[in-house]
C-alpha cells in the first residue's frame, strides 16, 4: 500500500519561503541569488503559479540543509537534514541546525561546480553533461568510471579538496556533540523537567529542544 506526504512540494516551498522572509528587500535579494524573478516567487506564494524545476533547484542549493525535507516532507536531523524552524516536523521533532552541516553541504556544492567547470564540457549541452557524468557497466559486469574520473583524481590532491576532507572531520566532531546533547537532553539539565516557560506553549513544556522524538505528556 502506497502513501503520500500530507503536504505537497508546493506547500513546503511556500513554508520555506515564509520562514526565510526577512521583510523589506527579501524578494529582490532572492531574485539576485537565484536568477528567478521576484514576481515568480510571489506568484508561487499566492499559488497562481506552480513551482518550476529551476525554482526548486535554486532553493535547495541556497539552503541544502532543507533539501531532503523539501523533497520528502520528512527529516534526518542527526545528519543535518532538517525542516525550517517554524515548521511542525513529524515523526522527528528535532530542528536544531548545526552550522557545520550547512558549511559542509555548501562546500560540496562549490567543489562539484568547480569540477564540472574544469571539465571543459558545455554545461548547456545536456547530452554532454550526461555523457561526462555517467558510469557504465562493461560486458563482464565491471563498473567503469565516468570520463570525469581522471580529473577527479587530479583534483583530490589540491588544497581545496584536502580542506574539504578536514571540514568533514570537523563536521563529524560536531555530529558527536549533537548526539551527546540529544542523549543528555542538555537544556533540561538547567531546570526541572516540566517547569513552565513564560509565554511558552505548555503542550511541549515536558520536551527538551534536544529531543529527537516526541515524548508522551506526563499523565497521559
Amino acid at each position: 500500500m502506497s502513501s503520500s506526504a500530507p503536504t505537497t512540494l508546493t506547500d513546503r516551498l511556500i513554508l520555506l519561503i515564509r520562514n526565510l522572509d526577512s521583510g523589506y528587500g527579501f524578494f529582490s535579494a532572492l531574485e539576485e541569488q537565484t536568477g528567478v524573478s521576484s514576481q515568480r516567487w510571489r506568484n508561487m506564494l499566492r499559488r497562481t503559479q506552480n513551482p518550476t524545476l529551476d525554482m526548486i533547484e535554486a532553493l535547495t542549493r541556497l539552503w541544502p540543509q532543507y533539501a531532503f525535507w523539501l523533497a520528502t516532507g520528512i527529516t534526518d536531523a542527526v545528519n543535518g537534514h532538517v525542516a525550517p524552524p517554524l515548521v511542525q516536523g513529524f515523526p522527528e521533532r528535532l530542528d536544531y541546525q548545526e552550522p557545520a552541516d550547512k558549511a559542509y553541504f555548501d562546500e560540496q556544492l562549490r567543489l562539484a561546480a568547480m569540477l564540472y567547470g574544469q571539465s571543459g564540457i558545455d554545461m548547456d549541452d545536456e547530452v554532454a553533461r550526461m555523457a561526462v557524468s555517467r558510469k557504465v557497466r562493461s560486458e563482464l559486469g565491471h563498473v567503469q568510471e565516468s570520463p570525469l574520473c581522471d580529473l577527479i583524481y587530479g583534483f583530490v590532491e589540491t588544497k581545496d579538496y584536502q580542506a574539504f576532507v578536514e571540514m568533514a572531520k570537523d563536521r563529524e566532531k560536531a555530529r558527536e556533540r549533537k548526539l551527546q546533547s540529544i542523549k543528555e537532553r542538555r537544556d533540561l539539565k538547567r531546570k526541572p523537567e516540566g517547569s513552565p516557560v513564560i509565554g511558552g506553549d505548555q503542550r511541549k513544556a515536558h520536551q527538551s529542544v534536544w529531543d529527537l522524538f516526541y515524548l508522551p505528556r506526563p499523565g497521559e
